[in-house]
């Protein structure tokens, strides 16, 4: 059977339409900048307002701007949350559980996480580019590992220059022969995206995440297989680092749950120290 591989036709891939529009990209800077402007004049207001420094002209010329920028600044919050909580993660009509069972039934680019998505239209675009027949998975690999600045600590832990990485791809990038663009993926891409596959059915994770495909890399992709050669490597250090990485983001992003139970508990009650106190009556 045809190995299906279609991005454009996922939901996916309007997030990162979407993305890329103005309205959103630049909402992280506007909430910013939104919030800023509002802190700081609502700062001059409160001093006028302690102090009695201002006319009350003045004061409500401040405290209007305030008010609006901070309005705008909720605004571009809401973009980005939109963004963030929504349209990169769209429902899945299936898991990746019943995917594995028969792959071929599946377009698996629906299953690709935001990240994973971005860097695989990345490696479109780039073939379009240069007119390239077939995309490989050594395109994928440069334009993985050039998207996401988190796989910068499995390389740095493996003691391997990302820089020099990419500039090994780049110099097999000039090898390649301008053909008529055809949006095909060779054997070792479709090696690499069934591994990932396997990989994040192993970790239990709903998408296939970078660190999936990074695995696979490892195996399939022969310019990276040659590098960990090089540096006396093997691909089950790169998928234990990626474990270590994954395993560090899962502890922030838990941490970062502070309402939890189990994160509430870890701070103590009111007075805990007292429930181990010396009381004369008792």
């Amino acid at each position: 059977m045809e190995f299906k591989f279609d991005l454009k036709r996922t939901e996916i891939f309007q997030a990162i339409r979407w993305n890329c529009h103005p309205l959103f990209s630049l909402a992280g800077f506007l909430k910013k900048l939104f919030f800023t402007l509002s802190a700081f004049l609502f700062l001059i207001f409160l001093y006028g307002f302690i102090f009695d420094s201002f006319a009350k002209k003045t004061q409500d010329f401040l405290l209007g701007p305030a008010i609006i920028f901070l309005v705008f600044s909720l605004i571009n919050w809401i973009l980005g949350s939109f963004l963030n909580s929504k349209l990169k993660k769209p429902r899945l009509k299936t898991t990746i559980d019943e995917v594995f069972k028969n792959p071929l039934n599946y377009n698996l680019a629906e299953f690709l996480s935001f990240r994973s998505a971005e860097a695989v239209w990345r490696s479109i675009k780039f073939a379009q580019e240069r007119k390239l027949a077939i995309i490989n998975s050594s395109v994928l690999f440069y334009y993985l590992i050039s998207g996401d600045h988190r796989l910068n600590f499995i390389f740095y832990r493996a003691l391997l220059d990302l820089n020099e990485v990419k500039k090994i791809i780049e110099a097999h990038f000039r090898i390649f022969k301008e053909s008529e663009f055809a949006e095909t993926f060779s054997e070792d891409f479709q090696n690499t995206i069934f591994g990932a596959l396997k990989i994040a059915k192993e970790k239990g994770h709903q998408r296939i995440e970078t660190g999936d495909i990074l695995t696979a890399l490892a195996g399939h992709d022969l310019i990276f297989k040659k590098i960990l050669l090089d540096a006396d490597l093997k691909a089950e250090d790169i998928e234990n680092l990626t474990w270590w990485l994954e395993d560090l983001k899962e502890k922030i992003e838990e941490s970062r749950r502070f309402w939890e139970w189990k994160n509430l508990i870890k701070k103590g009650t009111l007075a805990k120290e007292w429930t181990a106190g010396y009381t004369i009556n008792l």
